[in-house]
């Protein structure tokens, strides 16, 4: 995909020699380095591939740009019109296989908009793990890399899919690198990379099918008086992050409800809730009900909130910046040491 991307610019009158990372700057992961060039014009990028890419995943791909210091480019399967001008306005590089463009070089800018995607040609199988059963089993491993050592079975039967899917994840992940095989042993090593993959499908793939309600309330601070056992009921999102860092003061409420524990007494407990807070349906909301898709046996780092990893899902989708602030500080303080420090 990459150097079609780039063969796109010729007509442009722009070349690009590329060349592998041979050292990563602090902070950030480049894929490889584009020397590009237009006349006399150049300039040096560090590259980002990301396919699939949607409006949702912008605001957290831009403040990682930004937050680099060094001029970055995006290449992309395909750039819509309406996310192109939000790259542009961010000042943000970017190239597709459309043949759309954006390049800020010295003394020349060079923006082309519009331009429709090609069919697909190739045979490229899709990657399953980022559909809705796949992203149930990753999330086991994500939250616990050893977890990858128990039989498919075990594993099926946590993640809640049928055993066949634990068999082509494991395939895929051996596929994209992230396992491989010593003394017949399986061994997971993620990435950050991994981990943002998994965000953006998590987004588009699965949560929308977890929603069971949402309300909305005055009392943004109803939560502190509530209890929750992290088993029947668990925070996540922007209240989960306070619990976790002191730090955001959020107006969003997400509460993950045991589907399999549907009892009275818990519906008694949402009643009680929606009293204390007067909470009430609306075209908007601050406050949503979803069903959890984990074991109880999955660790958590604070008692009544989800996991980390979930807890920097919900963050970063929200597209909002004291958010994806917040998300990096949970990053470096509960996952770096699992994912990377980069």
């Amino acid at each position: 995909m990459t150097r079609c991307a780039f063969a796109a610019l010729g007509p442009l009158g722009i070349e690009a020699q590329l060349e592998p990372v041979r050292a990563k700057p602090v902070g950030w992961q480049p894929d490889l380095i584009a020397r590009i060039r237009r006349g006399g014009d150049r300039e040096t990028f560090q590259v980002e591939v990301k396919r699939g890419l949607r409006p949702v995943t912008l605001a957290p791909l831009i403040a990682r740009f930004q937050k680099a210091g060094v001029p970055a480019l995006l290449v992309a399967d395909y750039v819509t019109p309406a996310m192109a001008e939000t790259l542009r306005a961010a000042h943000v590089a970017f190239i597709d296989l459309a043949g759309n463009v954006y390049l800020e070089l010295p003394g020349h800018t060079c923006y082309v908009v519009g331009r429709k995607p090609a069919k697909k040609t190739d045979d490229e199988r899709p990657v399953r793990i980022f559909q809705a059963a796949g992203l149930r089993v990753l999330f086991l491993f994500l939250c616990d890399p050893e977890r990858i050592l128990l039989p498919t079975r075990q594993l099926a039967e946590q993640a809640g899919v049928a055993n066949g899917t634990v068999g082509w994840v494991l395939k895929d992940l051996k596929r994209l690198g992230y396992l491989y095989t010593l003394k017949r042993r399986r061994i997971f090593k993620p990435d950050r990379k991994l981990l943002d993959r998994w965000v953006e499908a998590y987004e588009g793939q699965l949560r929308h099918r977890l929603i069971r309600a949402r309300y909305w309330t005055d009392e943004v601070d109803w939560w502190r008086q509530a209890e929750f056992d992290g088993n029947r009921f668990a925070l996540g999102g922007e209240a989960a992050a306070y619990v976790l860092t002191h730090y955001l003061r959020g107006i969003t409420t997400t509460i993950y409800q045991h589907q399999e524990k549907i009892t009275e007494q818990n519906e008694h407990q949402i009643r009680q809730w929606m009293k204390l807070a007067r909470m009430h349906g609306a075209e908007k909301w601050n406050v949503e009900f979803l069903y959890r898709f984990w074991p109880d046996d999955i660790a958590v780092e604070k008692r009544g909130t989800v996991p980390a990893v979930l807890v920097y899902a919900d963050l970063m989708m929200t597209g909002d910046e004291r958010c994806i602030e917040t998300a990096g500080m949970i990053y470096e303080q509960y996952l770096a040491e699992r994912f990377g420090k980069n």
